[in-house]
């Protein structure tokens, strides 16, 4: 099991632990007193609809978060890595019930910190308490933005609309020429809510015609202007 100390250490990384030193993190994490978790690959931390009842935190491995029909068809709604956080927005709904199906991609560790520990009133009134009360306001806002931008791309008409605002995203999001998918092809698909071979044979065609490169897992935009005209930006 990790120590507090470790913990600290990875997500001293993370948004929400933004203008705090690692000792100041200690004493929050001793004040939250969180749970952690170690799943092996392939095993659920939730399912849609069981409560929520905290902030969770990635510390080791990856998560896939993902909606599933009645027909087993998946929806791929993110990736999670460390020190990714995730079930922010649902731990603080009226209902407080996972809107997804989280599942360890390969073995995980994640950390849960209740809600009611993290807005509860501090005792001790100390600023990083505050600090970390006001990074999470701006990743709820950021997450609600995120949001935003998946259901406009979903509303888009085409396929090729579609990838087209997925990598003028990602361009501007990491600020590199050159930049990889978040997701693997697959899981990218899903996201899209297109089948792989669909998502693949776009890629293949926008890049006949000139629109983008690709070397390996790299992909950089040869028409900036052209792309963003299709992704509406």
């Amino acid at each position: 099991m990790m120590t507090h100390a470790e913990i600290a250490n990875i997500v001293s990384k993370s948004r929400l632990f933004d203008q705090m030193s690692e000792e100041e993190i200690l004493h929050l994490l001793e004040c939250f007193e969180p749970r952690v978790t170690i799943l092996s690959k392939g095993e659920f931390y939730a399912h849609e609809r069981d409560e929520i009842d905290g902030i969770h935190l990635v510390l080791t491995g990856s998560l896939i978060l993902f909606r599933e029909t009645a027909e087993g068809e998946r929806t791929v709604r993110d990736l999670l890595n460390p020190p990714d956080m995730f079930g922010e927005i649902a731990a603080f709904a009226v209902d407080r019930r996972w809107p997804v199906h989280v599942q360890a991609k390969e073995d995980a560790t994640v950390i849960n910190m209740p809600v009611n520990n993290i807005v509860g009133r501090c005792e001790k009134n100390c600023f990083y308490h505050n600090q970390l009360i006001l990074n999470l306001l701006s990743i709820l806002s950021a997450k609600a933005m995120g949001l935003h931008k998946q259901l406009g791309m979903m509303s888009l008409g085409s396929l090729r609309e579609k990838i087209a605002r997925l990598l003028v995203q990602r361009q501007k999001e990491l600020g590199k020429e050159r930049f990889k998918l978040k997701m693997n092809i697959l899981d990218t698909a899903d996201y899209l809510g297109v089948a792989r071979p669909s998502f693949s044979r776009e890629l293949a065609k926008m890049k006949r015609d000139g629109l983008i490169q690709s070397e390996g897992k790299e992909f950089w935009i040869s028409d900036l202007e052209s792309l963003e005209l299709l992704a509406g930006e």
